[in-house]
């Protein structure tokens, strides 16, 4: 049997290009933390989203954005990392949230925060809050 000290850290490896990059999950504290900053982030969490696109990154702020991206990095309140994702093609921005995303919500939102009892399990399905495929 494994200890939690032997379990590696998930990640998903994100092409970009020529390059890739390691991407991964948020534990609770990276969320606070974010959700701290960006409140409005709450909104996605209550109306879900109908999938990761232009509109959604233009709708939580490219500001958010840089955060998200910047903590699946490993790098959550590193201003420079924050610019950087920030001034990221779109395109590769999605591919970066979606593998935030699908690692830290594996079994979608609504799992998450029915497990957290936020919500009833009758009432949580993923067509409220989808898993980004």
């Amino acid at each position: 049997m494994s200890t939690l000290l032997d379990i590696a850290p998930r990640f998903e490896t994100v092409s970009l290009g020529q390059t890739s990059l390691e991407v991964y999950g948020l534990g609770a504290s990276s969320i606070a933390t974010i959700l701290f900053r960006f409140p409005e982030l709450k909104d996605l969490f209550d109306k879900g989203l109908d999938g990761l696109d232009g509109e959604t990154i233009a709708r939580i702020g490219e500001e958010a954005v840089g955060a998200i991206i910047a903590a699946g990095c490993r790098m959550l309140g590193n201003p420079k990392a924050e610019a950087v994702a920030r001034s990221l093609p779109v395109g590769d921005q999605v591919a970066i949230l979606k593998a935030v995303y699908d690692i830290t919500f594996p079994k979608g939102v609504a799992d998450f925060l029915t497990s957290l009892g936020l919500t009833a399990p009758e009432a949580a399905n993923d067509e409220a809050v989808p898993a980004l495929s």
